[in-house]
């Protein structure tokens, strides 16, 4: 894995006419990269790789260079939670069985620390075009194990644990154990609708028709 950083850094460094093809200020940091990259790379743990490679891309400002952490191909573990941003409040959407008590409920913190502040540090390490990407794809990132141990989150780069606002009020702070790729999808997720065994939300229930309305 480390062979891999040398390599992206190496061809970052190397590139033509790089004044021209990227942002002068960040053209002006290449000879910086590598060095720093160099010297990291010694003390970084396989895992830790992947991380790092997303950092480096994501200071070149461009949501389409990218490494998306959460690929089957980097192997890394989620916990078994889908989020969303609604306004400025970050939501549990769905969860694997067992966990139904938190849908809906709020993440207040991972770890010791509030979500406000995970969310700013993930911004440092997270390509995207425009704020708007930052909020639609920030929360599946949230979800990775390895990603949040790099950031100094959590403690256990396969396990974390998060702190929600249920519905009713109440407080509850959860550790989860990271799941493969496979566990993860092909978990027995349970929403809202499912969990209550209500009906079909009205937006789904024509998925078949393109722009069809009531």
């Amino acid at each position: 894995m480390s062979r891999a950083l040398v390599s992206l850094l190496r061809k970052i460094q190397a590139l033509e006419l790089a004044e021209k093809v990227l942002l002068p200020v960040i053209a002006q940091t290449l000879p910086c990269w590598f060095s720093q990259g160099r010297s990291l790379i010694p003390t970084l743990k396989n895992w830790e790789v992947p991380c790092e490679i997303m950092r480096i891309l994501s200071t070149l400002q461009d949501g389409h260079t990218e490494l998306n952490v959460g690929n089957r191909t980097v192997d890394f573990h989620k916990v078994p939670l889908s989020m969303y941003f609604f306004e400025d409040k970050l939501y549990v959407l769905a969860v694997h069985e067992g966990y139904e008590e938190l849908i809906g409920a709020t993440v207040k913190k991972i770890g010791n620390r509030p979500i406000e502040e995970v969310f700013e540090q993930l911004s440092q390490r997270m390509s995207r075009d425009n704020e708007i990407e930052y909020l639609h794809a920030g929360p599946g990132y949230l979800i990775i194990t390895e990603l949040l141990a790099c950031m100094g989150v959590s403690n256990d780069h396969e396990a974390a644990t998060f702190t929600f606002q249920k519905i009713n009020g109440e407080t509850e702070t959860v550790e989860f154990k990271g799941l493969d790729y496979s566990s993860y999808y092909e978990g027995n997720w349970r929403n809202y609708y499912s969990y209550k065994d209500l009906d079909q939300c009205l937006y789904m229930t024509n998925r078949d028709k393109r722009y069809w309305y009531e």
